[in-house]
């Protein structure tokens, strides 16, 4: 990637990691300290639980906004490829987890007696083509720009959005309050994400620099918000502090986070 701002950009997305390690270690004290295990709400009085939530919401909105101003004068992107180890290995780890999630739900709902709605079954056969749509990524430098690459991209983003609207509907599960929030706002990142990456297999001419800004903000988004979000409610369900469901989700979000990792990486070799 050729910028003008490389340097302010590189700056720019070093703080933004280091503010999110911070605001990650934050937030674990927070799910030992201020949250009831049984009911996931906040300890009555515990004030700073929802200026948590309000300074993760500024967080974001400063990373957007200043993200768009520092790509404004950029000259030149190239379309996200697969020549970094780093790309491969992520992508690689994703496709695993994907076909994990996809036996593991196929065995729930033939053998286990695990209640599953109609939108987990669904995201449950989606992960079939996601996880092909990363295995594409690892035996490919440069990708097709066919309708059928596009479509086995696109598998991605959808699984998201369904999985966006299971959890906005869901009421009975422990995670709400902050952590419904926190939730929602990391598998809209994902969304936004992996739209991104597949609209570089639509657009059949130059990339252009508005479509490379949003792609590179989006996966900003995804590793911060995954690390603020994820990470320290995977790490207390471990510990048995919470009752997490369908865990091996959030190890999903967990290996996202490092295929947008290697996003960020891949852009200034």
């Amino acid at each position: 990637m050729v910028c003008e701002n490389s340097k302010k950009i590189k700056l720019y997305t070093l703080v933004t990691l280091v503010v999110a390690l911070i605001v990650a270690v934050v937030r674990t004290v927070m799910l030992t300290k201020i949250v009831e295990p049984d009911t996931g709400l906040y300890i009555v009085g515990a004030r700073w639980g929802q200026a948590f939530d309000v300074c993760v919401a500024v967080l974001l909105a400063i990373m957007i906004v200043c993200g768009k101003l520092l790509f404004k004068k950029l000259e030149s992107a190239k379309e996200p490829d697969s020549v970094s180890t780093f790309t491969v290995f992520g992508s690689a780890l994703c496709a695993l987890m994907f076909f994990s999630v996809f036996i593991y739900g196929i065995y729930n709902i033939m053998f286990a007696k695990m209640p599953m709605s109609t939108f987990l079954k669904l995201q449950i056969i989606l992960c079939l083509p996601c996880g092909f749509n990363q295995l594409v990524m690892c035996v490919k430098e440069k990708r097709e720009k066919t309708k059928g690459q596009a479509l086995l991209a696109m598998a991605v983003p959808i699984l998201f959005a369904v999985r966006v609207i299971e959890v906005f509907m869901d009421v009975n599960s422990q995670i709400n309050t902050s952590q419904r929030s926190l939730e929602l706002l990391v598998l809209c990142a994902i969304m936004m994400f992996y739209l991104y990456e597949s609209s570089f297999l639509v657009n059949k001419d130059a990339v252009l620099p508005t479509n490379y800004s949003n792609y590179y903000i989006s996966a900003l988004c995804v590793v911060v918000l995954t690390c603020i979000a994820v990470i320290p409610y995977l790490l207390v369900s471990v510990f048995c502090a919470f009752e997490a469901e369908f865990v091996i989700m959030d190890v999903l979000k967990c290996c996202i986070m490092l295929y947008a990792l290697s996003r960020l990486l891949k852009a200034y070799n």
